[in-house]
């Protein structure tokens, strides 16, 4: 919280508009609530990877392990290991793109908190489609 009152202070000593700031706080309080201010993964990354494993599986297994392609491999160690060695947690605003169609993918995202909406160009006459 106390970032979010120091970006607070900054953007309007800086002049930002009003909207513009709005939208600043309305993020970060939607990720206060979802985080409470703690970031699992960063909490978690001093321990040892078998005890890391253990806590993240007992706080996201259950989402991960509800995604089908992914659930046939999560009855490993080795798997569970591997996620949450390359795992980061990423927050995006509202109207932020996360991918654009066309770009070759780096990562895989999991919705955990919130809703996004995903669109493709790909179609017979050539305007957006939203595919749900």
């Amino acid at each position: 919280r106390d970032m979010q009152r120091r970006v607070s202070v900054l953007l309007k000593q800086r002049e930002f508009p009003g909207k513009f700031r709005r939208q600043v706080a309305k993020y970060h309080r939607a990720h206060w609530l979802v985080s409470q201010g703690i970031e699992d993964i960063s909490q978690i990354r001093p321990l040892p990877l078998s005890l890391r494993i253990r806590v993240f599986r007992g706080l996201h297994g259950h989402a991960l392990e509800a995604i089908p392609f992914l659930a046939q491999y999560m009855e490993t160690e080795r798997m569970w290991g591997m996620l949450l060695e390359g795992m980061n947690i990423v927050s995006f605003a509202a109207g932020d793109f996360v991918v654009r169609e066309g770009e070759n993918a780096d990562a895989m995202y999991i919705v955990r908190f919130g809703e996004c909406e995903m669109l493709t160009e790909f179609n017979d006459w050539g305007g957006t489609v939203s595919l749900e």
